[in-house]
């Protein structure tokens, strides 16, 4: 099914979904850094938002010791039975909240692949801020970069969409799409299938595009089989535009442009050769 919502950044179905059986919940994490493979977690929350526009704090969670501990797990698996049940994960870029989720081995699979899903960055602020999503919504975002402050926001800022939707007549989730601050960044954009992307060249095109001069370093050999562990298939490369995404942003963040791209998924298919050079023909 092609989605033509939000250039596909939601699930398929979603904009066909009525807002008054909708859940929302609003995750926002925090980390060390930008790169899955070697950063980590420090921060989580989620707020539920009812099909009514209450708000409510589902679960947080915050490092002050230097280990995750059973408090780190429990409360993810407090957001996935939320999940599991019909509640829409949101966040704004969310392929980068996941893909730290995949990076954790403990993260429920529910997280990680989510059933329902939007992205409020892409479908609803057009790639602009949470501040300017928010701002447009007249929402106050108190404690901004801490993961309650933020996620708190989010779930603030569906409130207020349903609540605007409502109150021109719409019912279901393409009508909020359309009432969104970001619309204008999607109008006249084509739908893209959520489930099949193209695979290593949608990521390699992500990309930069460079002439290597050094070998693909230890570190960034250990970046790229983080993102092949977290893929169905690792010698096609993601299939699922969430998982494109993740792996994307996994790459840029350890260095790796398309040419040592192109280098290390040829090793996929010849794992004896791992000890070449990096340098691809110029």
């Amino acid at each position: 099914m092609m989605s033509r919502d939000a250039g596909g950044w939601m699930s398929s179905g979603l904009g066909e979904r009525k807002l008054d059986d909708l859940w929302w919940i609003a995750l926002d994490l925090e980390t060390t850094g930008l790169d899955p493979g070697r950063d980590a977690i420090r921060e989580y929350a989620a707020f539920a938002t009812s099909p009514s526009g209450d708000v409510e704090l589902i679960t947080s969670w915050a490092d002050v010791g230097g280990e995750t501990g059973k408090g780190f797990v429990a409360g993810l698996e407090t957001i996935a039975g939320r999940v599991v049940h019909g509640a829409v994960l949101v966040a704004h870029h969310l392929a980068f909240d996941l893909s730290f989720l995949a990076a954790c081995p403990d993260a429920p699979e529910t997280l990680v692949r989510p059933p329902v899903w939007l992205c409020s960055m892409r479908a609803l602020a057009g790639t602009e801020s949470l501040d300017w999503l928010a701002d447009r919504l007249d929402v106050g975002i108190t404690g901004r970069h801490t993961a309650v402050g933020d996620a708190h926001a989010l779930a603030c800022v569906l409130a207020g969409l349903v609540t605007r939707v409502r109150a021109a007549g719409g019912s279901d989730v393409q009508a909020l799409l359309e009432a969104a601050p970001g619309n204008a960044h999607r109008r006249g954009r084509p739908g893209r299938r959520t489930q099949d992307v193209g695979g290593w060249e949608s990521v390699r095109g992500g990309l930069d595009h460079v002439v290597p001069i050094r070998a693909v370093t230890r570190s960034q050999r250990h970046a790229f089989r983080s993102v092949t562990r977290l893929l169905e298939r690792p010698a096609l490369g993601p299939r699922h535009l969430i998982d494109a995404e993740a792996c994307v942003l996994s790459l840029r963040a350890a260095g790796i442009h398309a040419a040592a791209l192109d280098l290390l998924v040829g090793e996929l298919a010849d794992p004896g050769d791992t000890c070449r050079g990096a340098a691809a023909p110029r």
